[in-house]
């Protein structure tokens, strides 16, 4: 019910129910409801046997629709409303209306992969959660992030795709002096999983334990490398020093002696500001 969780039926039955409402499908392909073949020259429905999950913006207002499919058959587990004049879910966060009160009063908002992980937060009893509609986060997202002066924690997926995503987000995050923090989940497991199986209070453990974004960031780009040769711990602090040169000086400095940790070598061969 908090969720609003549904589900779309047969094309035929969508179309049915469009018609009966006296919707136009001129509107509801501008909106996203509907798609048009061009080969059959006839409209279908864009979700079609999903459970259906209705994506509102900040201010509450129903933008949009993401469905994850019942059928093992078929290739898109999830899928979202097509970009629209309403929807653009680059600077969408699934649930935000629902999440917003407890970031305004926390300053600190959960931002995860999915609807499931994001409703799984709130089962939780994280209500500070959202969820991202894409694969990581966009710079559209930031003004709303500032807006509300939240610190991010981001709760990715702790596959290579999740880290990837991690990655990005985190220096998005850190290079638009935002703070925060990313967390892993052990095994992984994503924060669906652990609700369902009763596990919650891993979730609260795997937050505490979260890595701050420039850590994470610069922890990553080491790990790239092979740092058995000197040239090869060369090239990785000039990669680690390309992205803390976009830092302010003071805070690129705070990580002198983790990167010199990292590649063992004395902090003063570590130059990690550029002013």
């Amino acid at each position: 019910r908090k969720f609003e969780l549904g589900f779309a039926p047969s094309s035929e039955e969508t179309l049915r129910l469009l018609k009966n409402e006296k919707i136009e499908l001129k509107n509801a392909l501008e909106c996203g409801a509907v798609k048009f073949s061009t080969e059959q020259k006839d409209y279908y429905a864009s979700f079609i046997k999903r459970i259906s999950f209705p994506i509102y913006d900040y201010k509450g207002l129903l933008v949009g629709f993401g469905g994850r499919t019942l059928d093992s058959e078929n290739k898109a587990k999830y899928v979202n409303s097509p970009q629209c004049r309403l929807f653009d879910k680059s600077r969408v966060f699934y649930a935000f209306h629902l999440a917003k009160d407890a970031i305004a009063k926390q300053k600190e908002m959960i931002v995860c992969e999915g609807y499931m992980d994001a409703i799984a937060f709130h089962k939780a009893g994280l209500n500070n959660a959202v969820a991202v509609l894409g694969t990581a986060l966009t710079e559209q997202h930031l003004p709303l992030i500032k807006r509300y002066e939240a610190r991010v924690i981001l709760c990715f997926d702790s596959d290579s795709a999740g880290f990837n995503a991690a990655m990005r987000s985190a220096l998005l995050l850190s290079t638009h002096k935002i703070g925060g923090k990313v967390v892993q989940l052990e095994g992984g497991k994503d924060a669906a999983e652990l609700v369902a199986n009763g596990q919650g209070k891993m979730l609260f453990e795997a937050l505490e334990k979260g890595v701050e974004l420039s850590e994470f960031y610069i922890r990553g780009i080491v790990s790239g490398f092979d740092l058995q040769t000197p040239l090869q711990k060369q090239l990785a602090l000039e990669a680690v020093q390309r992205y803390t040169f976009t830092l302010e000086p003071l805070v690129a400095e705070a990580y002198s002696n983790l990167v010199a940790q990292l590649l063992g070598v004395s902090a003063n061969l570590v130059g990690l500001s550029s002013k």
